[in-house]
């Protein structure tokens, strides 16, 4: 099974904002990504536990990477008009954040889907604390 280039920029990602919180700075300098502001798509409304918490983690990266990290609220359709705009962004700096556990039941639920689910890949829980 080959991963689509999406999906391995999503896995970068994902594991760098990772590595950023729980290794200390080094060299400003040396770090090469993000060289320009991160949007965060979240499939839930503002306000929504998902979305504070989407924020919340967004301004821990922002002061830490030196760039702005901006939260998108794109609610809908179980989480497919968020899913939909990650995979159409075609950008190393957009990312999706916390997918509604109903993505994994879409297959089964619908019978054309506007992604194919090969595309996604859970990456890593979504800190609480």
């Amino acid at each position: 099974m080959t991963m689509s280039v999406k999906t391995k920029w999503l896995l970068s990602a994902l594991a760098a904002a990772a590595l950023a919180l729980l290794v200390p700075a080094h060299d400003a300098a040396a770090a090469s990504w993000p060289d320009r502001p991160v949007r965060f798509i979240v499939p839930l409304g503002p306000g929504s536990g998902v979305d504070i918490g989407a924020r919340l983690f967004a301004d821990k990266l922002s002061a830490r990477w030196g760039q702005s990290v901006i939260v998108e609220n794109r609610p809908g359709g179980q989480g497919m008009v968020a899913i939909t705009a990650f995979l159409r962004a075609h950008d190393d700096h957009v990312l999706l954040v916390a997918p509604v556990a109903s993505f994994t039941a879409h297959p089964y639920f619908h019978d054309k889907l506007p992604y194919d689910p090969k595309d996604l890949l859970p990456v890593a829980p979504f800190p609480t604390r």
